[in-house]
């Protein structure tokens, strides 16, 4: 398909010609908008010549509505009218360019012959063009799907039979996802989980203006907790769509919302159906596309992931294969960061500096392992990738991104920085300033930006001062426009707090604004201490409103990871016009699904995807002899496997096993 461009023009509506009379549906998904002026998705190439005199096009059927359920297909032709300017009309079928603006529900031909796929629903404008001349008419497609799960008859719910809501006791209760959650479209696995009523018969409803999805399940499709005992726990009800399923309510609901519905009885023939209260989940209008690099602390190392993966991938760990030479990594790897380019990717290999290549063959750029070796905890790209701002006990270094060569000592005055960020546009480097010539766990610390003026940098410039001892900020993150920063300020120190929370500011400094939303709101709860919301970063997103923002929290994870066990990545939807009001910009935040249950995760660096992951050795992680106990080394095999219950991280003199950073 390609794109035809050209110019509105007022729209005449046919409403005789052809007209199928339906039942109109009233109101638009959310968030729905018309499509842009000239930007009608067509599946004709080139097109006709212009109609000389042709003023005006009037596209029939106008304002259709077609309903279908589980799969069935229907055409429906059109025919396009001109009206000239000698005021004579006459069918213009064969001489326009047909198109569509949204192809999800279906498509149309060169001869205006459009078909719902019966897969999915939304609201299409049917475009027909000549010249600069164009005639549109809307078309709604309604879709219904069932799916029977679990051997659960659909007459259990049969809608004869009266609802309960407000039994309290026997109600299910929706525990994940939250109220109002917005989910990338193309997430897919999302696990639904609910608390259970006392029933053993259940029926989700999954339901919008465009369409349903119903549900029948025994809702046995929670984690086997076999082998995770540790983390993974049971008690409620799961069901868990796959990536067609998904397709059906986020492709045609894209743009917009479903509110969601949770009945069950405890026999097919109970009268009574107990239905929960209904809650709404959004969705992204496009793909949410990048790669994320995260630091497992059960791994040791970078693994990597997009929304969409059902299961991450090591690409930068201990067992890590680089070809052609075959050599592994061979030691832990922590405090990554990665270009926003997705070029590159540096991090403290067993405390110096390394950096490779995130395209294949994946050579190394800074050899960890060589000459001069370079002491650093934290780091960041310039956005050409020509250079690095290193930290390294609270002093930063701008260096030759190539070599690691220092080309600039950052003038601090009497105080230190950590954890850099340079801005997407190159304008600023922002960091963690404190009195602590720490790399981690600094207290007191404030945010601060150094200006970038080509050549050297500016003096520093906090934005968010703190206040005294119990107002810790650190962390910050540069927005993709440049315009904002992530935050993390907390009372007590930098990593260890359980009662850290997220922020925004501008760029330019301001009045911070909690992310409230994102930060408190977990399954049916408002949770405002104990889970340690952490290390924010931005997906790339080109959306000039709507962003996603990813961080770290120990938040229950409905009910198969309770709260206070280990960290995890969590995404939230973040709305900038609403930051720019002062108003909490966020959305409640979703677990990304291609963790396993019982990682423990860090630093999600979300940046444009260009590569696929390197081969990987079968197996993974090389086998030893036993695990490495609490305090002992883990710089040499069996790399990450620690016991009891503990990490592979930065300690005196290399990488132990220990307690998590928190």
């Amino acid at each position: 398909m390609r794109r035809a461009r050209g110019s509105w023009m007022p729209v005449v509506l046919a409403l005789g010609l052809g007209c199928h009379s339906t039942t109109s549906l009233t109101g638009t998904p959310d968030g729905a908008a018309d499509a842009p002026a000239g930007d009608a998705v067509t599946t004709s190439e080139g097109g006709p010549p212009p109609l000389p005199g042709l003023l005006a096009i009037t596209v029939a059927p106008a304002d259709r509505v077609v309903e279908l359920a589980d799969g069935a297909t229907q055409v429906v032709e059109y025919a396009a009218t001109g009206s000239f300017a000698d005021g004579h009309s006459a069918d213009i079928t064969a001489s326009v360019t047909w198109g569509v603006d949204n192809a999800e529900p279906g498509d149309i031909d060169a001869a205006g012959r459009y078909t719902a796929n019966g897969d999915r629903g939304g609201a299409v404008q049917v475009s027909a063009a000549n010249g600069g001349v164009r005639g549109v008419t809307s078309l709604t497609v309604i879709v219904h799907h069932t799916i029977p799960a679990g051997n659960v008859p659909a007459t259990a719910f049969a809608a004869a039979k009266p609802r309960d809501t407000t039994t309290t006791a026997r109600l299910p209760t929706v525990v994940y996802p939250t109220h109002e959650t917005r989910f990338p479209r193309n997430l897919y696995r999302v696990l639904f989980q609910w608390q259970k009523g006392g029933g053993a018969l259940f029926h989700l409803r999954f339901a919008s203006a465009l369409g349903t999805l119903d549900v029948y399940t025994d809702g046995s499709a929670c984690p086997a907790p076999a082998g995770l005992d540790k983390c993974v726990k049971t008690g409620g009800a799961c069901w868990q769509p796959d990536e067609t399923q998904w397709g059906w309510v986020a492709g045609t609901n894209a743009g917009g919302s479903v509110e969601l519905t949770v009945e069950e009885v405890a026999t097919e023939g109970e009268a009574t159906v107990f239905a929960a209260a209904p809650i709404t989940l959004r969705f992204s209008k496009s793909r949410v596309e990048g790669a994320i690099f995260y630091w497992s602390t059960t791994a040791a190392g970078v693994r990597r992931a997009t929304v969409s993966d059902a299961r991450p991938e090591d690409f930068f760990a201990p067992a890590t294969v680089y070809y052609p030479d075959g050599k592994t990594v061979g030691t832990c790897v922590a405090c990554h960061v990665v270009s926003r380019s997705g070029q590159r990717l540096a991090a403290q290999v067993n405390h110096v500096l390394g950096e490779i290549s995130v395209v294949s063959p994946y050579p190394p750029i800074i050899d960890w392992t060589a000459a001069p070796q370079i002491k650093i905890g934290w780091a960041t790209f310039s956005p050409d990738d020509t250079m690095l701002v290193t930290a390294t006990n609270g002093v930063l270094t701008r260096r030759n991104a190539d070599t690691g060569a220092a080309l600039e000592t950052i003038d601090l005055g009497a105080r230190f920085g950590t954890t850099p960020d340079w801005a997407p546009d190159g304008h600023q480097v922002a960091f963690t300033y404190s009195t602590q010539n720490k790399d981690r766990g600094v207290t007191a610390a404030s945010v601060a930006v150094v200006p970038w003026d080509g050549s050297a940098f500016g003096p520093p410039q906090p934005i968010v001062p703190s206040s005294g001892a119990t107002d810790d900020n650190y962390y910050p993150q540069h927005s993709p426009d440049s315009q904002w920063l992530a935050f993390v300020k907390s009372p007590r120190t930098m990593e260890k707090d359980p009662d850290a929370q997220l922020h925004l500011v501008t760029a330019a400094g301001g009045p911070p604004i909690p992310l409230a939303r994102a930060n408190t709101l977990v399954g049916t709860a408002t949770v405002a201490t104990g889970i340690a919301n952490n290390m924010p970063t931005w997906a790339p997103s080109t959306d000039p409103t709507m962003q996603w923002v990813a961080f770290t929290s120990r938040r229950a994870y409905g009910f198969v990871l309770p709260a206070q066990q280990q960290l995890q990545i969590w995404v939230a939807a973040v709305d900038l016009a609403q930051a720019a009001a002062g108003a909490d910009p966020s959305d409640p935040a979703f677990r990304l699904p291609f963790q396993d249950h019982c990682e423990n995760n860090h630093l999600p660096y979300w940046v444009k995807d260009v590569t696929h992951p390197p081969p990987q050795p079968d197996g993974g992680l090389p086998d030893g002899p036993a695990c490495v106990p609490s305090g002992g080394s883990c710089d040499v095999p069996p790399f990450a496997c620690c016991e009891p219950a503990e990490y592979c991280l930065p300690g005196d003199g290399g990488y132990v096993c220990q307690a998590d950073i928190g």
